[in-house]
């Protein structure tokens, strides 16, 4: 199937566009397992996926969304070892926005097997959730033909996060940099602009300047009995050499603080690494575990494990993981009370940098998952979001199912069930016909509910990665990085997006 990509400008945005996937069929597949062989088919899709309500999944194996092995089934059919199950969809991306043509996704360097790129916020890496075409692998090979089946993944970035993507272009390449990872013989540099005057929040603890360094990876068992470990927790400032400075505060790294112009000086992009007057700034470096807190939606968290209550370490144990960032102070701006960081992540843990800034006291500004504002200093954005609001609440199914990722609901599901497929109907008009997704765009047409979509969504938030440098195998060390994003040029009046 050929599926179209169609581009629309959004009205907001000098800057942007808004990449907007046109809806196509999409069939997902999977063989039976082990703990499925015998039960109904219905049974499984109830209880295993539960995306839908069973009724849904009733009327969706009566009617041959839902095959087995390529063939219509009962709903009471009892699945076999070796069978595939398969249920075609009327798929529905969200819109990404990226930058105007010709540098959308900018090539930062491409060699025979490596590429860099400057990955524009709310576009994922890769396919996942409810994005697929809309994932910069998706793109870049769309746009490049010559990197198709030429792309693998090296490391990752939130879709909410800019800056610069190491993408390995041979699985050599990919593990050999997967290595150098894994072995700490690389280094990110971060931007983030977060509240208040950083890190004079952060909240008072016996840890802070603790006299024995937390190690990465030390784990040591909690007192009490409880059946969990605490990770490496601990706070302490250094200066830029390294050197401990334990008579240092919080106050003190604040007003070691710099101009983000004088601590960056690029000329070429991969060519010179950042220019940096580092010699008068302190570092506080935070050690503390982060866990994966609600599995369904991805959301995270950072912490003391001791704080938890016993049957939450159970459930949760396993994703807990010691991460470690450093951070320093680059400039302060009084007007909005927010402070432009430095983070050097020593860990790559899930949204490591958000959950540390966070814990600390300092959330990113307009990191809404995570206690920001996402319309943080812009009011005409907030007002436009509003607007889109109020438009969408006009529609057929209203306020409960404002975007096209929310599941759909029992009403929804009730009314399209009662549509059956007519003689003679093909497989593909039938699921267009009864899309809960396309009867929610009221009439407008997709393209235009993509964009208002767009605007009661994050726009990206203030987290960008400024510059990666790593070691080759011949032990020569590499660096690729991007120019600052307007928003961390407080005295520009950088208050866009990146």
């Amino acid at each position: 199937m050929e599926e179209k990509v169609e581009i629309d400008y959004l009205p907001s945005s000098s800057e942007r566009i808004l990449r907007v996937v046109k809806p196509y069929l999409y069939t997902y597949a999977t063989f039976v397992k082990q703990r499925w062989i015998g039960r109904q088919v219905l049974e499984v899709y109830a209880n295993e996926f539960g995306s839908f309500p069973k009724a849904y999944y009733s009327s969706a194996i009566l009617e041959g969304r839902i095959l087995v092995s390529g063939r219509l089934v009962d709903p009471e059919y009892a699945l076999k070892s070796g069978e595939e199950v398969t249920h075609t969809v009327h798929r529905h991306e969200p819109a990404v926005s990226i930058y105007k043509p010709p540098n959308s996704v900018r090539i930062l360097y491409e060699s025979d097997t490596l590429l860099a790129v400057e990955k524009p916020a709310t576009i994922p890496v890769h396919p996942c959730g409810g994005y697929n075409f809309n994932s910069i692998f998706h793109y870049l090979a769309e746009e490049f033909p010559r990197l198709k089946d030429h792309l693998f993944t090296v490391h990752r970035l939130d879709r909410l996060t800019s800056g610069v993507l190491i993408i390995a272009k041979t699985s050599t390449a990919a593990q050999e940099l997967g290595k150098c990872i894994m072995d700490r013989d690389c280094e990110k540099l971060y931007l983030a602009r977060v509240r208040g005057k950083f890190p004079t929040c952060a909240p008072p603890d016996k840890r802070w300047n603790t006299e024995e360094l937390p190690v990465y990876g030390q784990i040591n068992q909690i007192e009490g009995g409880i059946d969990a470990h605490e990770l490496a927790l601990g706070y302490w400032i250094t200066n830029d050499d390294g050197e401990r400075l334990d008579a240092k505060t919080a106050e003190d790294v604040f007003n070691s603080r710099t101009q983000v112009n004088d601590l960056v000086e690029i000329t070429t992009p991969c060519k010179d690494s950042i220019k940096a007057k580092t010699e008068d700034m302190l570092w506080i470096h935070l050690a503390c575990p982060t866990r994966i807190s609600a599995p369904k939606t991805g959301k995270c968290a950072a912490g003391p494990v001791h704080l938890l209550n016993p049957k939450s370490c159970a459930r949760i144990k396993k994703t807990i993981k010691p991460a470690q960032t450093s951070f320093s102070v680059l400039h302060y701006d009084s007007e909005s009370d927010t402070t432009i960081v430095l983070a050097k992540p020593v860990t790559g843990r899930t949204h490591q940098i958000r959950l540390h800034l966070k814990y600390l006291g300092h959330v990113i500004a307009n990191d809404v998952s995570y206690g920001g504002d996402m319309h943080f200093g812009d009011d005409i954005a907030r007002e436009k979001c509003a607007a889109a609001k109020v438009e969408m609440d006009s529609m057929e199914f209203g306020s409960d199912a404002v975007t096209t990722d929310a599941p759909a609901t029992k009403e929804e599901i009730r009314e399209l069930s009662m549509f059956h497929r007519e003689e003679g109907e093909t497989l593909i008009k039938f699921i267009t016909r009864t899309c809960v997704w396309c009867k929610r765009n009221g009439g407008i047409g997709h393209s235009k509910r993509s964009m208002l979509e767009f605007l009661v969504r994050s726009r990206g938030i203030w987290l960008h990665a400024l510059q990666y440098t790593f070691k080759n195998t011949a032990g020569e060390k590499r660096t690729f990085c991007t120019q600052v994003p307007s928003w961390s040029l407080l005295d520009h009046g950088g208050l866009e997006p990146s």
